[in-house]
């Protein structure tokens, strides 16, 4: 970089945290690649100290309450053999699920809890067209000052506006969310999450719209498949037990969208790979962090640094503590030289957190990416 005469600087690699996984885009910060606050590769973070980077382990949520059957309602009808049924009270009405599967369910009248009353023909289908898989869940939502059940099959899903005191409307077919069974689903502010072996889902019942939660690594899943939901209602997280954190925006704490894996042992944080647009040779010689001390005692961050391709031996530094939460480390990387591709990534550290990680070296060609 001297070449071009620049006066050397530090330049910030990472400053956002914590870091969300996109492993479908190109690892070079920049245009159509990662951006600070996106990370290639990722496990074992710590989210619960935002514009922190440090270590942690998965998150718990709580299970749906509504996912509580209620006791054999009371028959008014003889052609309907309650005991086959599996009942919930839902909108302030009775919801009838098949034990022994099948596409269709029942409801019962406004009002009544204890007793089963059919409004009408008291039964929806949920088949249209070939669509002939039994419903293998449901899941009540209210959402925009509407209440919903989503009747769930493998592959589909429909939608029902509960109604008042009405009937319950036609079910409206939604074809590419479902899941396997009904620990896979939970719910979070009025919207229905799905774990597949293709990845998370979210469906909008009033808009009867889906969206792929992990389109940013959906060639890369790892922990991000069919496995048991829960929510952390407060914090808006949909939790993979024990594997993966959806974090969905949460305006109150400032969190953002983020993916985050815990299905992987250990901890691991890597930046994203810088490229200068010009592809003219990079060079950093030392690394400066931003930390913030967790005890009294001197902390340790495990780095490994990559030139074109291959990543250096384990570098391991000690920071002292020095009376003050806060502080700013150096350290000189070893082996450090000239490159057109450059990441770092951290696969250990203890006593700190990491506010911000910068890089000792030129602006030269570095402009097109630094802020």
């Amino acid at each position: 970089m001297g070449n071009h005469g620049q006066k050397e600087q530090w330049i910030p690699i990472a400053t956002k945290f914590p870091s969300t996984l996109v492993k479908d885009r190109g690892p070079e910060i920049g245009d159509g690649g990662l951006v600070d606050g996106e990370t290639p590769n990722a496990y074992g973070l710590g989210i619960d100290n935002l514009g922190r980077l440090c270590s942690g382990t998965c998150p718990t949520g709580t299970a749906r309450l509504s996912a509580t059957a209620v006791t054999d309602p009371t028959a008014t009808t003889t052609l309907v053999t309650i005991a086959n049924y599996t009942w919930y009270y839902w909108h302030e009405r009775l919801w009838g699920q098949l034990d022994a599967g099948g596409s269709h369910i029942l409801y019962g009248a406004h009002g009544y809890e204890d007793v089963h009353c059919p409004l009408g023909p008291g039964k929806i289908e949920c088949s249209d067209g070939n669509d002939t898989g039994n419903v293998v869940a449901m899941l009540p939502l209210e959402r925009g000052g509407s209440d919903y059940v989503v009747a769930a099959k493998a592959a589909s899903a429909y939608v029902i506006l509960s109604g008042k005191t009405a009937h319950p409307n036609k079910p409206l077919l939604v074809q590419n969310w479902g899941v396997s069974g009904a620990t896979y689903m939970t719910d979070l502010d009025g919207r229905a999450f799905s774990a597949l072996a293709s990845g998370v889902w979210m469906l909008d019942p009033a808009e009867r719209s889906v969206v792929e939660l992990t389109y940013p690594i959906r060639n890369n899943l790892g922990s991000f498949v069919a496995v048991a939901l829960t929510s952390d209602y407060m914090k808006k997280r949909v939790i993979g037990t024990s594997k993966f954190v959806v974090q969905m925006p949460n305006e109150a704490t400032g969190q953002r969208f983020g993916l985050f894996d815990y299905g992987t042992a250990g901890f691991l944080w890597t930046s994203p790979t810088i490229v200068t647009p010009d592809f003219s040779p990079i060079l950093f010689t030392r690394l400066g962090f931003k930390l913030e001390h967790t005890g009294t005692s001197a902390g340790s961050i495990t780095v490994n640094v990559k030139h074109e391709g291959t990543w250096s031996a384990d570098q391991t530094m000690t920071f002292p503590y020095e009376r003050s939460r806060y502080s700013w480390m150096e350290h000189m990387i070893d082996g450090a030289f000239q490159t057109r591709r450059w990441a770092m990534r951290i696969t250990a550290m203890s006593g700190m957190r990491i506010l911000g990680i910068y890089g000792w070296g030129s602006t030269a060609g570095l402009e097109g990416w630094t802020e």
